[in-house]
């Protein structure tokens, strides 16, 4: 395991719902840094987690399936512990892809692959019911 620090794991900010999260391992080839809510993607082999990556078939890294609830900051190859969203509900504004910024290139196929593991990407302007009350 590569050093590493892990800030910002904690609710809100975009995340609007946290039924079900994980405490992981994340891969990485180098130093780098994942911000939290980062679309993850899990490793086909061993299972765990890595930045989704739209054209790395063969390893499971084009299939989404959570959002980092941490920011982790890697010094160098190998596995870091990272908070992982698995069930719930996250604003696409808020959500990125690794090396974009938020909310940009959020597509319906990723959303859709998303949805499928339990975690519902929703606009900022959709109102939750008790959004209003607040």
């Amino acid at each position: 395991m590569s050093n590493c620090t892990i800030t910002a794991f904690y609710p809100g900010d975009g995340v609007r719902s946290a039924e079900k999260t994980e405490q992981a391992e994340l891969t990485s080839a180098g130093a780098v840094t994942t911000y939290r809510l980062t679309i993850l993607a899990r490793v086909t082999s061993g299972g765990k987690w890595c930045p989704y990556a739209s054209n790395d078939s063969p390893s499971g890294a084009n299939v989404p399936r959570g959002i980092s609830l941490s920011e982790v900051v890697a010094d160098g190859a190998g596995d870091d512990p990272v908070g992982v969203l698995i069930k719930g509900e996250v604003e696409e504004e808020k959500i990125r892809i690794y090396g974009g910024n938020a909310g940009e290139n959020i597509t319906e196929a990723i959303k859709d692959y998303l949805k499928a593991a339990g975690i519902y990407v929703v606009s900022r302007s959709d109102k939750n019911i008790l959004d209003t009350l607040t």
